[in-house]
């Protein structure tokens, strides 16, 4: 007898669709998914597609289940086909003879923004089960709350706790994209070998996770740019010199002691050397320890970093009481609250894109702190529909192991709440739509009112 509740599991891994048609909605992205069984039970999930080695793949997960599928999709003369052959493993799940080969099978259609599939799983000649099922994106419409992610990678260490640790985390929500913030550093220590460098890294990153970069006061990056190292101000303040680490230092130097010419030049540097190890970066930048003054910002903005996401509320931070850099965020940031939303700031080299942490990361944030933010702004959208609200969450790739199940177990709330105004996307996906509205904006805004309303036209995004 099949063992339905564990069916289910891998029938949502059914579902395929291949290329999009040049006058249709791009495939790539997050859906939500609905399915029934032919027995009328029903079950809920997530998707998201993305560009795999051999086309379009699909990664599928249903709601309340750690297990998720990934595979390829192929295009057929009716719609398109997905068709997997089944492991001993899966047969032993679902009460079939390890023998019997099994097989999972859909044909789908496309009907506007949804994508229907009909199903079935058999052994052999025998036909298991049967069911339907429906994947849609969220609307796009004015209205939503949408959450990014993020990752600050340190430059200090790649240890397996903590890349394991982010490693469950993947395997726990694959639907979930990421924004990493990258770190040259790992490739400028001593004694470093890049190619071990990047095997770690890529653990943890995913074909749809988004890379900017992160920029720490690191002695061995600066002078491998070749700028002379400053051994300050640091993060503690006087009289707490930075602490040596792996043959370094510098970690806790804010990267604002330097020039803006001296930060033109770490940055191409980390650019670069990231780009060798194929580990090319976007546009989105977030400076070490949230420092990110105004020669900070004009540096990275002249690199072509034009998305800040350095901005973040000061009173996350209490866990940093008496040290210098409370003070140090509370004086830069004296304005941005959890509510604060994006905005841009004008530079010589063009505009930049301010989007706010607004829930910090998790070293300084609880589960319970995690949830009631994201909720506080779903009850804000509630009181305005017709208005979009983002925010932020995040955690260390250096403190993973410690501090990552705090927001997996925020996201695991949140996720079983179905709420159908909360998007989970890139910052470089908030920041197209937020630069298009800006866009729109622009355009219907009399030319004598566009200066002194202060709406920006930020040609920067054609220029990356």
């Amino acid at each position: 007898m099949i063992r339905t509740s564990l069916l289910c599991c891998v029938l949502l891994s059914i579902p395929g669709v291949a290329a999009a048609q040049a006058d249709e909605p791009p495939l790539e992205g997050y859906y939500r998914l609905r399915g029934r069984l032919a027995s009328g039970e029903t079950y809920r999930g997530a998707a998201r597609i993305v560009a795999g080695e051999r086309g379009p793949e699909l990664i599928v997960q249903r709601e309340g289940r750690r297990e998720a599928f990934r595979a390829p999709l192929r295009k057929a003369r009716a719609g398109f086909l997905f068709r997997a052959e089944g492991s001993a493993g899966l047969a032993d799940r679902v009460g079939v003879a390890a023998e019997e080969q099994i097989r999972l099978e859909a044909r789908i259609r496309r009907r506007g923004e949804r994508l229907l599939s009909r199903w079935r799983l058999t052994a052999g000649e025998r036909v298991l089960a049967r069911g339907s099922e429906e994947l849609r994106k969220p609307a796009t419409s004015p209205g939503q709350v949408y959450l990014s992610l993020s990752v600050d990678w340190e430059g200090r260490d790649l240890t397996d706790e903590n890349l394991g640790a982010m490693e469950r985390f993947r395997e726990r929500f694959p639907t979930l994209p990421l924004t990493h913030f990258l770190n040259a550093a790992y490739y400028t220590k001593p004694g470093a070998r890049g190619v071990d460098v990047t095997r770690q890294i890529l653990r943890a990153l995913r074909p749809d996770d988004e890379r900017g970069l992160h920029l720490h006061g690191w002695r061995s990056l600066f002078e491998a740019a070749g700028v002379a190292y400053r051994a300050g101000p640091t993060f503690w303040g006087a009289g707490r010199p930075p602490t040596p680490c792996a043959g370094d230092e510098g970690h806790e130097v804010e990267v604002s002691a330097y020039t803006c010419a001296e930060l033109r030049r770490v940055v191409a540097y980390s650019k670069s050397r990231l780009a060798e190890a194929g580990l090319k970066v976007g546009g989105s930048f977030r400076a070490g320890g949230w420092v990110a003054p105004r020669n900070v910002i004009e540096a990275v903005r002249a690199e072509g970093l034009a998305v800040d996401a350095s901005a973040v509320p000061a009173r996350w931070h209490d866990e940093l009481r008496g040290t210098a850099l409370l003070g140090r965020l509370e004086q830069l940031w004296a304005t941005i609250q959890p509510t604060t939303q994006p905005y841009f700031e004008a530079t010589p080299q063009g505009q930049v894109l301010r989007m706010i942490d607004t829930g910090a990361l998790a070293d300084y944030v609880s589960a319970d702190e995690m949830v009631a933010h994201v909720e506080r702004a779903l009850q804000r959208r509630a009181t305005n529909p017709s208005r979009d609200i983002y925010v932020h969450l995040g955690f260390h790739q250096e403190t993973a192991a410690r501090y990552l199940p705090r927001l997996q177990r925020a996201l695991e709330r949140l996720l079983a709440k179905s709420d159908p105004h909360l998007v989970i996307e890139t910052l470089a996906g908030s920041a197209r739509r937020l630069v298009g509205e800006a866009k729109v904006a622009l355009a219907r805004a009399p030319r004598k009112h566009r200066e002194e309303d202060g709406i920006p036209l930020p040609a920067w995004d054609r220029e990356e």
